[in-house]
């Protein structure tokens, strides 16, 4: 990471925001200089009023580290709940799901056969291959 672009994002968790890092391989980040001061001070909680979840998984295979992340973002405190039931959404792994601010929900089925999506609450929507749909 350039150094400067670091200092804006650790300065932006000093203030209150939230980074979630896949700590994948155990290995830190660093500067382009190979420096891994802010990495070292995020691992011990020096994170000012933000927090730094570290999320300790590895990136194989990859439903694994996104499940992980998942878990990471729905356990937040404060965040949106049409955030909170597009992350619970059922749906195969190939199906990507968007929500927007007036709670309609977008879904890409990226599958050579159909797929079906079940967002919390609402019916299941069967997709055709690749096909987007929307709900409600």
């Amino acid at each position: 990471i350039e150094a400067d672009v670091l200092a804006k994002i650790d300065q932006w968790v000093r203030d209150g925001g939230t980074v979630i890092y896949a700590y994948w391989s155990r290995q830190p980040f660093t500067t382009v200089e190979d420096d891994a001061t802010v990495f070292s001070r995020w691992l011990r909680g020096d994170t000012g009023k933000g927090r730094v979840i570290v999320v300790r998984d590895d990136r194989e295979p990859p439903t694994r580290l996104a499940q992980s992340i998942a878990d990471a973002l729905v356990a937040l405190p404060g965040l949106d709940p049409l955030t909170v039931r597009m992350i619970q959404t059922q749906k195969p792994d190939e199906a990507y799901v968007s929500v927007f601010r007036n709670g309609s929900f977008a879904i890409l089925n990226y599958r050579e056969d159909a797929a079906e999506v079940t967002v919390p609450g609402l019916p299941p929507l069967h997709l055709a291959p690749y096909s987007i749909g929307m709900v409600p």
